[in-house]
């Protein structure tokens, strides 16, 4: 197996985020897809904290609230996509509104892909553009 460098698992995972609930996304990619998000918010975070009581407050914090929004519909896609590599369905992703039904999806994300096509789509290749 060949060994995958740090630069295409970062291209591989940003080109998993595409704003679809359709197909699969491995756990490697769904998880520096996660990484990459929470550092994103992070930043986000930051910045506001800093702005506040300046004159940009108020649109830092139109633009956080926008940015938020973004990861979160992007948390969805891509806890979607993978209950799809799991071979369970996307809605899944709704028990997050559950009481502790977020352990549940933190064990169906640490799950190993189902090998092969399955109803939702091929088996997610770990470099898509190759």
């Amino acid at each position: 197996m060949k060994k995958t460098s740090l630069k295409e698992i970062i291209l591989s995972a940003i080109f998993a985020m595409d704003f679809s609930f359709k197909g699969r996304i491995s756990r490697r990619d769904f998880w520096c897809c996660v990484v990459m998000l929470a550092l994103a918010l992070a930043v986000l975070g930051f910045l506001f904290q800093v702005a506040l009581g300046s004159a940009f407050e108020k649109f830092i914090g139109v633009v956080f609230g926008f940015l938020t929004l973004f990861v979160v519909f992007q948390a969805f896609s891509l806890s979607w996509k993978r209950l799809h590599d799991i071979g369970k369905s996307g809605a899944f992703t709704l028990l997050f509104f559950v009481p502790f039904g977020l352990i549940a999806l933190l064990v169906f994300w640490c799950l190993d892909s189902q090998l092969g096509s399955n109803r939702y789509g091929p088996y997610p290749e770990p470099n898509p553009w190759q």
